[in-house]
């Protein structure tokens, strides 16, 4: 994507800048976080498996 395909904002002096979003459904948390321990995640943040379904 080159500088000029980016969509900016002026509001006042600023400039803004709009990051388009990056989908990583398709990844794992593991090839995301090296250090990865499901066990302890999931005691954490029960609910953790219904956040994680990649089948979108």
């Amino acid at each position: 994507m080159l500088l000029n395909d980016l969509q900016w904002y002026t509001v006042g002096d600023a400039r803004i800048l709009k990051i388009q979003d990056l989908m990583l459904a398709a990844l794992s948390p593991e090839q995301l976080l090296p250090d990865w321990d499901e066990a302890t995640a999931l005691q954490i943040y029960p609910r953790l498996p219904e956040t994680l379904d990649s089948s979108e």
